[in-house]
């Protein structure tokens, strides 16, 4: 995933993503949960964020488990009627069963950007 995201409001994009290790060994994502969450500052509570998507409820799809390939689905609904601006964003996953280790995988900046065109 790129560092500084930027979006359309309004728009769908996939955001693809590929986990390897530390030597860039592709990892096995098998049995992983992950978050895509995006708040007008990091230290707003999780509730507040202007959204948050998750592998459980679909938001983020595990294309090729075994690479650990797959992407980040933003769609117009989670960005729409939202000011542009700069927000954070953070991508963290869970490595095995509920209770295993935090991490996160990414984080910077999500820049929502003014649509032009606003097709229906």
């Amino acid at each position: 995933m790129d560092r500084n995201l930027t979006h359309t409001l309004g728009d769908d994009r996939d955001y693809d993503f590929a986990i390897v290790d530390r030597a860039g060994v592709a990892e096995n994502v098998t049995g992983w949960a992950f978050w895509f969450t995006v708040k007008t500052a990091a230290s707003d509570a999780d509730d507040a964020a202007l959204f948050q998507l998750t592998s459980a409820a679909g938001g983020i799809v595990v294309d090729v488990a075994a690479s650990g390939i797959g992407r980040v689905l933003v769609r117009a609904a989670h960005t729409k009627g939202q000011p542009a601006g700069k927000y954070r964003f953070d991508f963290q996953c869970r490595k095995g069963a509920s209770g295993s280790k935090i991490e996160t995988l990414d984080s910077d900046t999500f820049t929502l950007t003014e649509e032009i065109t606003v097709a229906e």
